[in-house]
């Protein structure tokens, strides 16, 4: 846990030097830790981190979807599997992009605790 949290002060400072050439990898690094602190029993946590990469990769997934939008897709998925195995579906933020331009709906009515989605 150590090393991950270290990884992301590292990438937080190379970010802070240089915003848009760092910024995925600091995503990246908060999808790692992310998934510590979630095996690690510290779910509140672990999606508070799954949230800020997620709200970073939309922002990526805005400025250039072509390049983005699989990583974008990969940080949904492992934020909503570890939220639906807790039963905090309701919880994960999945919502179209901040109204930019259809850039990717994402919604998710009734997800289920049980890790099934209802037609909506």
């Amino acid at each position: 846990m150590q090393v991950s949290l270290e990884a992301l002060e590292l990438r937080r400072e190379l970010v802070a030097a240089n915003r848009d050439a760092y910024v995925p990898d600091l995503a990246m690094s908060l999808d790692n830790h992310a998934i510590w602190l979630f095996r690690t029993g510290r779910r509140d946590e672990s999606l508070r981190v799954s949230q800020e990469a997620l709200t970073l990769r939309r922002d990526l997934t805005v400025a250039n979807r072509a390049l983005h939008l699989h990583d974008l897709a990969q940080t949904l998925h492992k934020s909503s599997g570890s939220a639906v195995r807790f039963g905090q579906g309701q919880r994960v933020v999945l919502r179209e992009s901040r109204g930019s331009e259809g850039v990717l709906p994402l919604k998710f009515q009734g997800l289920r605790t049980s890790g099934r989605e209802q037609s909506g």
